[in-house]
């Protein structure tokens, strides 16, 4: 049997997706047998087709689903491009220096990467915010994928139109000016907190009329108010995903190869009035945010994820997912999932 007709493609297309789901599940141990072996006529329908129609389009069209289980990463950054911060004018802010044995800033610091926002390359990639077609990325060292530059320096995202006062920088020598207003910006926080990037890489693993995707590997530590010589305390392999058929989803896909100690956040410590929270880093953040892992349309903040990482952060070999719609609504988080494609 094929499924040659539209009425047998759609089908199929259900059918696979819903049996190769039970599979990953079997596999995992988290189910005995999978449903259709009980002598079901759509899983009769499905071997025949698995049979007849394994290597047709009809099943490779089939749309995706996130994956129950996590995603390890290895951080393989082979074919991937390496971000260069040489050369982008804006990018180029000093960390505060290191001290002398009497207390005294020693200048100059030297190369940094701290505080401030790479453009990602998006290889063509039609993604959706909010319903808006993004024509640019930028990943800040502060961990956040940003849907616009915010064109000055800072440690934390604002993202609510009630909060506009924010830890702000320009580009001066340390020490740091006063707050400043700082607009929201549109983002997808990823633990966003006062770090510092150690490396960036980026790579295309789009495959052509099936999905684009977008891997970004990203080594960063945890910061403090001086100069940190212990690299790497944080891995992740991000993936920005998405379908070019049927529904169009997308995702967002986070695999943690190496967990930072800090999370960024803690929503225990509050001020004498009890609503105004501090983050580990003793920065005042905004009330309505209740995560450093969070969504914001650049008027509010989402929170998908509640506070399951208000305290702490996603452990070493887990994942999660942000889950939209074809327009880039609808944000849905799922902890301990993937994406099952290459």
């Amino acid at each position: 049997m094929y499924a040659s007709d539209l009425t047998n493609k759609k089908r199929a297309q259900v059918i696979y997706s819903d049996i190769s789901k039970q599979k990953d599940l079997l596999d995992k141990g988290l189910i005995k047998r999978i449903n259709y072996q009980k002598g079901g006529t759509d899983y009769s329908y499905m071997i025949e087709l698995e049979q007849g129609c394994i290597n047709n389009t009809c099943t490779g069209e089939a749309p995706l689903y996130f994956a129950s289980g996590d995603s390890v990463t290895h951080m393989n950054i082979i074919g991937a491009t390496y971000i260069d911060p040489v050369g982008l004018i804006e990018y180029g802010y000093q960390l505060p220096p290191d001290r002398d044995s009497s207390g005294n800033y020693i200048y100059p610091p030297g190369p940094t990467r701290d505080d401030v926002y790479f453009p990602i390359p998006m290889y063509g990639m039609q993604f959706y915010f909010f319903g808006v077609l993004q024509t640019q990325m930028f990943w800040s060292t502060n961990c956040a994928i940003l849907f616009r530059n915010p064109l000055i320096r800072m440690q934390d995202i604002p993202g609510d139109i009630n909060y506009l006062q924010t830890p702000g920088f320009t580009n001066i020598p340390f020490p740091p000016p006063p707050v400043v207003i700082i607009p929201p910006v549109p983002a997808i926080l990823l633990g966003n907190y006062d770090r510092r990037l150690d490396n960036l890489y980026v790579r295309n693993d789009s495959v052509e009329g099936k999905y684009s995707i977008i891997s970004i590997f990203v080594f960063f530590e945890n910061y403090s108010s001086e100069l940190i010589s212990n690299p790497n305390t944080g891995e992740y392999q991000v993936r920005i995903i998405r379908e070019l058929t049927g529904q169009q989803r997308q995702w967002i896909e986070v695999s943690v190869a190496v967990s930072p100690s800090t999370p960024g956040y803690n929503s225990t410590v509050r001020d004498a009035s009890g609503n105004i929270m501090i983050d580990t880093d003793g920065n005042p953040v905004d009330p309505t945010k209740l995560s450093p892992y969070n969504i914001t349309d650049g008027y509010e903040f989402i929170n998908p994820c509640g506070t399951t990482f208000s305290d702490k952060s996603p452990a070493a070999g887990t994942s999660f997912t942000f889950e939209s719609d074809s327009k880039g609504n609808s944000w849905i988080f799922r902890d301990h999932t993937y994406v099952p494609v290459p």
